[in-house]
C-alpha cells in the first residue's frame, strides 16, 4: 500500500468521520473510504443548495449541523476535502467547538487531481469553446482504452493517493463508445469518475450504459429552456431532447438503483438571463 494511504489510514483509525465538501474532492475520498471500510457518516458543506442532498446514501449537513454531529459521534473526526479556503474554513470549525487535532487535511495526503479528456470532439460547437475558435486545431481522436490503463496505473505508481479523475474537459465524453468502460476501470481501482456532457445526445443505450456504471458525479451543462435561446448558445445542440434525456437519466437511475451525484449547470451569457434562467 502507497505511503500516503498508510498515513490516512492510521490517523483516521475506526473513527466516525464527518466530509467538509460535497463537491469532487469530497466525493472522491468517500470513494476511497468505501474501498477501505471506513466510517463516514455525513457531509458538510456550506452551499445551501445542497443542504439535505445525500451522496451514496449519506446526508449532506449544513455548517451549523456540525456541533450536534460532534456531540452525536464520540471522537469525531472532520476531514476537509476541498480545494480552496482550507485555512478558513479550519479557523470556523474550531468556533463550533471541533478541536483543531480532529481536522484533517485531505490535502496533505492527497494533493493531485486529473482532469483526462477521453475525447476530442464535441457535436456542438458553442460560441464561448476553445473547440469553435478560429485557428485552434486541438486533437479530435478518441482516447484508447489500452492507453487509459496506462496512464491511470503510472499515476498511481507516481503519485499514490488518487481521489477521482474527470473524464472530461472540452470534448463531450458521451461520444467515446467505450465511456462505461472507463468509469468501470476507474472504480476498480478505488477512484470515483467524474462525467459531464451537454446530454443533447440520441442515444438512449448508451445513456443507459453510463448509468449502469454509476459515475460518481454527472454535471449536465445547460444554457437555457426555450430552442431560440439554448440552440444559440449550445450551438447545434437541441434543448427538447436535453429535457427528455433529463426525465431519462431520472427513470433509469431509479430503475437500476444507481448512486450518482447529479449537477445541472446553467452557462449565463446576456442572452439568457431573463425568464430562461
Amino acid at each position: 500500500m502507497i505511503k500516503a494511504e498508510n498515513e490516512l489510514l492510521k490517523k483516521l483509525g475506526r473513527r466516525p468521520i464527518l466530509v467538509w465538501g460535497a463537491r469532487m474532492t469530497g466525493i472522491g475520498f468517500l470513494r476511497f473510504a468505501k474501498k477501505h471500510g471506513l466510517n463516514v457518516v455525513g457531509f458538510a458543506d456550506s452551499d445551501a443548495s445542497l443542504s439535505g442532498r445525500k451522496i451514496s446514501g449519506i446526508e449532506i449537513f449544513p455548517p451549523g449541523a456540525i456541533t450536534a454531529m460532534k456531540a452525536a459521534h464520540k471522537q469525531l473526526a472532520v476531514l476537509v476535502a476541498v480545494s480552496i479556503k482550507e485555512d478558513e474554513i479550519i479557523a470556523a470549525l474550531g468556533k463550533m467547538g471541533v478541536d483543531p487535532v480532529d481536522c484533517i487535511r485531505y490535502s496533505e495526503f492527497c494533493g493531485s487531481f486529473f482532469t483526462i479528456d477521453i475525447t476530442g470532439t464535441c457535436n456542438l460547437r458553442c460560441p464561448s469553446c476553445a473547440y469553435t475558435v478560429p485557428g485552434i486545431r486541438n486533437p479530435a481522436g478518441l482516447m484508447l482504452y489500452g492507453d487509459f490503463v496506462k496512464i491511470t496505473d503510472k499515476m498511481l505508481s507516481e503519485v499514490g493517493l488518487v481521489s477521482h479523475i474527470c473524464l472530461y474537459s472540452w470534448g463531450e465524453p458521451f461520444l467515446h463508445p467505450e465511456l462505461p468502460r472507463f468509469i468501470a476501470r476507474c472504480h476498480a481501482l478505488g477512484i470515483a469518475a467524474a462525467v459531464s456532457t451537454n446530454l443533447s445526445i440520441e442515444s438512449t443505450e448508451k445513456i443507459e450504459e453510463v448509468i449502469k456504471q454509476e459515475p460518481d458525479y454527472l454535471k449536465i451543462s445547460t444554457s437555457g429552456f426555450s430552442p431560440e435561446v439554448y440552440n444559440t448558445t449550445h450551438t447545434g445542440g437541441n434543448v427538447d431532447l436535453v429535457k427528455s434525456n433529463l426525465y431519462r437519466i431520472k427513470y433509469l437511475i431509479e430503475k437500476h438503483k444507481a448512486s450518482i451525484f447529479v449537477d445541472v449547470n446553467y452557462h449565463m451569457y446576456r442572452n439568457n438571463l431573463a425568464k430562461d434562467l
